[in-house]
């Protein structure tokens, strides 16, 4: 089991538990090579998209370690909401499970909006003209979400790693960020099947956790 310390502000870590593996076949033992190819094709896609999901929440969470030290608080007001949304969709606009996803598997996960990806050409249109209506065109994409959660803390973080809440659902390729407004915050991805993604190893979840330092109180504009 690996060791982990949210440390102090600015930090951020990246959690993973190593609990051991274990090897086994199951299914048919025998498949034609139509059916092998592409279900290696499938699965070599569907690991692109996990590493490619797990840069974007990377990413995500270094942004929102930049903006806690630059502003030192947590984005609450609605205004502030909805600027960091945009910013973040045009950071990671692209839904990296698009190429393995059909319609059918999009449409049939909660949250809103199917519209998985906003591309960085529409967003560039735009953001010069019409800042109101790209942050619209952000909210709508479903993209980032936010959440609350008051368990989010050093001792809770090692339950979350065994047990991920189960109303941790989403989109896939959907980020989230879970604060609990005070001084943490973890952000998670969801996976092909919705849920947060996991070490292809070990299989237990990844998150990015972060710590912020409150000033002051915030009032919603």
């Amino acid at each position: 089991m690996s060791k982990f310390s949210p440390g102090t502000s600015g930090a951020l870590v990246r959690l993973a538990l190593f609990s051991g593996f274990v090897l086994a076949c199951t299914g048919p033992a025998l498949a034609d090579d139509g059916e092998q190819g592409r279900s290696q094709q499938q699965d070599t896609a569907t690991l692109a998209g996990n590493r490619a999901l797990e840069r974007q929440m990377q990413l995500v969470a270094s942004w929102l370690n930049d903006y806690t030290t630059r502003n030192q608080r947590w984005p609450m007001a609605s205004n502030d909401v909805r600027w960091c949304t945009a910013q973040l969709v045009q950071l990671v606009p692209m839904n990296p499970y698009a190429s393995v996803l059909s319609s059918v598997e999009q449409a049939s996960f909660p949250g809103p909006a199917s519209g998985m990806s906003l591309s960085p050409q529409a967003m560039n249109q735009m953001l010069p003209w019409d800042e109101d209506k790209a942050e619209n065109a952000a909210i709508n994409s479903g993209k980032i979400q936010w959440a609350q959660d008051i368990g989010v803390n050093k001792t809770n973080l090692r339950d979350y790693l065994k047990n991920p809440p189960d109303s941790w659902q989403a989109n896939p390729g959907t980020i989230t960020i879970v604060s609990n407004l005070h001084d943490m915050f973890l952000v998670w991805g969801a996976d092909k099947d919705g849920r947060p993604l996991r070490d292809s190893l070990t299989g237990t979840p990844i998150y990015v956790v972060g710590n912020f330092t409150w000033l002051g109180d915030q009032s919603d504009d």
